[in-house]
This record gives C-alpha cells, sequence and structure tokens, in this order.
C-alpha cells in the first residue's frame, strides 16, 4: 500500500512531479544513509557553475556537499531536541537546474508498507534560508512520523520556523555547503612562492565566534509589536510576508526556546512530535504534552504574554543615563593602538577608527577587531539609554553587513583588475556610512539625544 502526500510548506510551491522516482545518475548518500542526493542536469538546460554569480545569502547545490550539510543540520537539531541519532526514514533530495533560481522547495511524503520516505526537490541556487527551512520541515516530519501511522504528523509552522531560525542564529558558520569555484584564494602568501599557503573555506567567515542567538530577536520585538498566541497559532496574512515574516519568525524562535527551557522541556516536545499522528491538529498533542504547564490554550495565552512581558520590557532605571551610555559607545568604537613617529623612538598611545581599521588593516585582522565589535555591540544593547539603540543598531547593522560582504570570494582576492576595484568600492562606502553615523553621535552628544533620524545613508 502506497500513499502520497504533498506538503506545501513554508509556502512550497508546485508540487507536480516530486514524488516520482528519483533518476540515476549523479546521487550521493549521507553518512548516515538517511539522505540521497541526486542532481539532475538534463542536455540543453543551462546549469551554474560558477560561485560568483551567486547572491550572497544564496548558495550553489551540489549533491556530495548537500549531503554533509543535510547531516550537519540534523545533527544540531536532534541535539537541540536531546533525541538519539538513529536510523529513520529515507530522505531522498533532488537538486535540479529546471527548477528556477530561489524557487520555494516542494516536500512530497509517500507512505508504504515499512513506512514513510520523504523527497525534496531543490532549485541549484537557492537563499540559504529557504534549504534550511526545508531541511529541517523535513526532518520534523520525519521524526513526528517515525510510529508507522499512516496519518502523516501536521507540523505547526512555529515549529518549523522557530527551529530554523534558531539553527540559523547560533550557526557558527554558513550551514549550507558550497563548492569553491572561483580562482583558488590563498590567504598570507602574498608574492612568495615558497610561502605556505592556507587555502580560505567559503562560509567560515564566523567560524569561532559565539554570536547571542536572540540578538536579532531582541532588536526586531524592540521596534515592533510581537505577535499573540493565537497568531502563532494562525497566522494572519500580514505576517506571512514582509516585515510582519520577519516579526513572526522572530516570535516563533523565542516561543520554541521558551518552551524548551520548561521543566522536562525537551522530553515534551518529544512527546508532542511523536504524537502529531495520533491527533487531527497539533493544537491537540500540544496540550496533551505540556498539560502540566498548559491545562488551556488560554493559559498557553496567558504565558507567552508573560514571557513576552519579560523579554521586551526595559526597566528604565536599569539603563544607563544619555552621557555614560554615549562614553561607553565611544569606547567600543574606538581601539587602542601604539604609535611609533621614528624608528628608535617609544611607542606612543594612540587610537584607531572603524574607519582606520577598515581602510588600513588586512582582512584577517578587521574579522577579529569587529567581531569583537559586534559582541560587545550586543552586550551595550540592554544597559543604553534609550535614545541611542536606534544608533547602535545602525553600527551593528553596518559592520555586520560589510562583514558579511566582504567574507564573499569575490572580495577575498586583493590583487589587480575587477576584485580590487570592488574591494575598494565596498571600503569606500562602508568608510562612508561609518563618517555619516559618527556626525550623528556628535550631534546626540551636543543635543542630548535629540536627533530626528537615525541613517548611515544605506540606499
Amino acid at each position: 500500500m502506497k500513499r502520497t502526500l504533498i506538503i506545501l510548506g513554508c509556502w512550497l510551491a508546485m508540487a507536480s512531479g516530486v514524488h516520482a522516482q528519483l533518476p540515476a545518475g549523479w546521487s550521493v548518500q549521507s553518512r548516515s544513509g538517511q539522505f540521497v542526493v541526486s542532481a539532475v542536469f538534463p542536455d540543453g538546460v543551462p546549469r551554474v557553475v560558477d560561485t560568483s554569480s551567486v547572491a550572497p545569502r544564496s548558495r550553489l547545490l551540489v549533491p556530495e556537499l548537500l549531503a554533509v550539510s543535510c547531516e550537519r543540520i540534523k545533527r544540531q537539531m536532534l541535539r537541540e531536541l536531546a533525541i538519539p541519532e538513529r536510523q529513520g526514514g529515507k530522505i531522498f533530495v533532488t537538486i535540479s537546474s529546471q527548477l528556477a533560481r530561489d524557487q520555494d522547495a516542494v516536500i512530497a511524503s509517500t507512505f508504504y508498507s515499512d513506512g514513510w520516505t520523504y523527497h525534496l526537490a531543490l532549485p541549484q541556487v537557492m537563499d540559504e534560508e529557504k534549504v534550511v527551512r526545508a531541511i529541517v520541515q523535513s526532518l520534523l516530519l520525519e521524526l513526528a512520523n517515525r510510529g508507522g501511522s499512516e496519518r502523516p504528523g501536521e507540523i505547526p509552522l512555529w515549529l518549523s520556523e522557530g527551529t530554523t531560525q534558531h539553527l540559523l542564529a547560533s550557526a557558527e558558520s554558513s550551514l549550507i555547503l558550497q563548492p569553491d569555484t572561483m580562482i583558488p584564494q590563498k590567504v598570507g602568501a602574498g608574492q612568495n612562492p615558497n610561502a605556505i599557503a592556507v587555502w580560505r573555506q567559503s562560509g567560515t567567515m564566523n567560524q569561532g565566534i559565539k554570536r547571542d542567538p536572540l540578538f536579532l530577536v531582541r532588536r526586531r520585538l524592540s521596534m515592533n509589536a510581537p505577535v499573540t498566541f493565537t497568531q502563532l497559532s494562525l497566522p494572519d496574512p500580514e505576517h506571512l510576508s514582509g516585515s510582519g515574516w520577519e516579526i513572526y519568525q522572530s516570535c516563533s524562535q523565542l516561543f520554541l526556546g521558551r518552551l524548551l527551557s520548561l521543566k522536562d522541556g525537551r522530553a515534551k516536545m518529544r512527546m508532542m512530535l511523536s504524537s502529531l499522528p495520533h491527533y487531527l491538529n497539533w493544537q491537540s498533542a500540544f496540550l496533551k504534552a505540556f498539560e502540566q504547564d498548559f491545562p488551556s490554550m488560554r493559559e498557553a495565552e496567558k504565558w507567552w504574554a508573560v514571557n513576552l512581558a519579560s523579554f521586551t520590557g526595559r526597566d528604565q532605571w536599569q539603563a544607563w543615563p544619555l552621557q555614560a551610555s554615549l562614553d561607553k559607545l565611544d569606547q567600543i568604537l574606538r581601539y587602542p593602538a601604539q604609535l611609533r613617529i621614528n624608528t628608535n623612538d617609544l611607542p606612543a598611545h594612540s587610537e584607531m577608527s572603524l574607519q582606520n581599521v577598515i581602510r588600513d588593516l588586512d582582512f584577517g585582522r578587521q574579522r577579529i577587531m569587529l567581531n569583537k565589535t559586534l559582541n560587545q555591540l550586543e552586550a551595550l544593547r540592554s544597559r543604553i539609554s534609550t535614545e541611542l539603540i536606534p544608533l547602535l543598531d545602525e553600527y551593528h547593522h553596518l559592520l555586520d553587513t560589510y562583514l558579511q560582504t566582504r567574507g564573499q570570494d569575490a572580495f577575498t582576492l586583493e590583487h589587480r583588475g575587477q576584485h580590487a576595484a570592488s574591494l575598494k568600492l565596498l571600503t569606500q562606502d562602508a568608510v562612508r556610512r561609518l563618517n555619516a553615523l559618527d556626525l550623528q553621535r556628535d550631534e546626540l552628544q551636543k543635543t542630548g539625544g535629540q536627533v530626528t533620524r537615525i541613517s548611515s545613508g544605506a540606499p
């Protein structure tokens, strides 16, 4: 007996043909054997072979690296839910050049006598967040349907999106690997043919850098009204696109984190997942698993409201006054340095600005110093005067965007020609925008916090 269910998760479009048999050819099986990743490139259909044409937040998908990425996401998700790794249902992933670039994924679930299998169709070039979301949703479905029931479990949107956002926010490097098809990149070799060259791996810009996974959540919810528990359960149309979708993503991540932090929260989440096929809707499975915490959906609504108030509330007496906040921000945005005018002189103490770092230092040292500044800005945000939050956020966004863009392959080749010109333009733009923010910081000093609009001048 065979039953097929097309899951249009994450507004996944066009389901036709996804659950067909995978074609023979270029296929790779993941380490655990759960994922089988295939590439389909019919004759006459153009395929992407160069990452230089791929947008910064998109990934060029190839079977070998996507199989590794699937295993990494699975391992991290199981660790978050405290689920031991064991053999699960097969997940077949097809990369097709016939699908439009950045087209949403389609998940097809098929029930056989020995259990469920899952089929995932992805375009060759796809936004990293969309790829992670599709893999997370297929894994959640697989976990929910392990009991062998013919009725598939209903995965709530807040669970799949909350898991996706948490994994992305917690990752120290890109979750989705892509090949380095640009000119090989040597770091530190310079012009010396005998120097040791270090080959740079794409997508590891933040490797080893620990960030607060809820920083973006705090930023969004400090400036926008969060969604209610009812809206989490049944999102309004305005929460499924644009800025409303970003708020929904942040609330989903926060909601899931708060659930898992309850007493035995992970065990209750596992119970909810495994019981989803036995209920007509996820709400019934949710109340059964968390009955000790929420006797009813009304109690869950109250609990969520209290958590939102605790998370977004700011005690004004805890915040530093404006001048102290400005001094602390100024301290973070400058770096101590030692300067020698003549070779034999003792070093004199000096300071470097963000502009000096971006303009004068190699990217290796820039990355270390600017990541440190980003971490300090994130820590400062909870104590800084309310008037300075928009300015702090602009500095953080500017530096984070610069590091992300500067870390792309196209900007790591510092030699003559197009790459050097692009790097110069990127540097000039970052310095120009920092100058604009510094002027507004000076104006805040003079006016006591009265600035009509905070902007770095970004388009």
